[in-house]
């Protein structure tokens, strides 16, 4: 008979040793293919007839092969995103090739999948239950429920912006932080990662808080390292970095490595202090997911040596909320670092303190306040 294995979660597992003659996936949201070890491996999947077009997602440039060998889908910017391939009569089993980390998922056919070889693959007989879509407000919604009361909605383009005010002596701002702070929100795309479709070296950004020097966005796509996969929750800031006259583009921060998924709240922080050591700028930078602490898996941003100098650039004196397409709660701009290790996110609204730069609980409006200025600011 058939067996089934249901890790119970969306997480990569493994299976080995398995002395069975077929085993495939059933990928009811997509599979990936490319990646690691296995960027080589093929993957296969069943056209039966009279399926004419093959409808499936294509998240970036790859190859699809028909049984006679045939390209269906060539690697190119414009075959990504939901496509119609002809059949043409090529009923059997199809080819997924990708030398880099791809998404696709199968939407008229079986959505199972099978590893190196064609003879793994089977048919359960029966139709497999698709997930329910997740439900997104409407793009006329500005405001609508949240983890903590009313959460803004920015759909699509939509962004804001507030006044940073004017500059003080330690170089921070009367509304936004500069050496040190700490941002934090939660966050609820309408969107998946893995729904973004994205052209060959085509970054995807999404901007939760945007100044400039400092920025703490999602990034999704291919960079200028082809074969990897950028997902990731960036805190990044800029400068000049180095001695006088030997001043590179510094780009200096931290990030986390995560995927979105369409209608879950997830709570983003991100903290940093900039001091001058011995021998150069020193600095923490630190990104934080639903109040975890994670860990580095990339090289970009940058981390600071502590062997020369590093400064932030001005801050525009218009702080940007968004685009990120999703709906945020709860936004504070502290001007000091606030977490250093795991923490619970809030479920309560923040009350205003001496370090709070900006606190917007998005209840019902885009009004907010700064305990370290006094008074409200307004978003527009």
């Amino acid at each position: 008979g058939i067996y089934r294995i249901d890790p119970g979660a969306t997480d990569e597992f493994i299976v080995q040793d398995a002395t069975v003659e077929r085993m495939a996936l059933a990928s009811l949201d997509g599979f990936w293919v490319g990646f690691g070890t296995q960027a080589a491996v093929p993957l296969y999947f069943a056209v039966p007839p009279p399926t004419d077009p093959l409808r499936l997602f294509v998240g970036r440039p790859l190859r699809i092969y028909r049984p006679d060998g045939t390209i269906a889908v060539d690697a190119k910017d414009e075959s990504i995103g939901e496509l119609s391939v002809p059949v043409n009569g090529q009923f059997g089993a199809w080819r997924v090739e990708s030398p880099v980390p791809a998404h696709v998922k199968l939407l008229n056919v079986e959505p199972i999948v099978a590893c190196g070889t064609p003879q793994r693959l089977f048919s359960l007989g029966k139709p497999l239950p698709r997930p329910a879509p997740p439900t997104v407000p409407s793009p006329e919604d500005a405001f609508v429920p949240g983890v903590i009361g009313q959460a803004l909605h920015l759909s699509r383009d939509r962004a804001l912006k507030f006044p940073r005010g004017q500059k003080l002596p330690d170089g921070s701002y009367e509304r936004f932080p500069a050496n040190e702070g700490t941002i934090e929100l939660w966050f609820r795309p309408n969107w998946s990662s893995q729904s973004l479709a994205f052209k060959d070296r085509q970054l995807l950004n999404r901007h939760f808080v945007h100044g400039d020097a400092i920025s703490f966005y999602y990034r999704y796509g291919a960079g200028p390292v082809r074969d990897n996969l950028y997902s990731y929750v960036d805190l990044l800031t800029q400068g000049p970095l180095g001695k006088p006259g030997q001043e590179t583009p510094g780009h200096i921060g931290g990030h986390a490595r995560h995927l979105f998924r369409a209608g879950d709240w997830t709570h983003l922080a991100a903290t940093w202090k900039l001091q001058e050591g011995k021998r150069g700028t020193e600095g923490a930078f630190a990104v934080f997911l639903d109040g975890h602490k994670m860990e580095p898996t990339w090289n970009y941003p940058r981390s600071l040596t502590g062997r020369e100098p590093y400064r932030l650039r001005e801050v525009p004196e218009q702080i940007g909320i968004g685009p990120a397409d999703g709906c945020l709660d709860e936004l504070r701009i502290s001007k000091v670092v606030r977490y250093e290790s795991d923490f619970k996110p809030p479920t309560a609204p923040f009350a205003p303190d001496a370090n709070t730069l900006a606190l917007f609980h998005f209840d019902g409006n885009t009004e907010g306040l700064s305990g370290a200025a006094g008074g409200g600011v307004v978003a527009k």
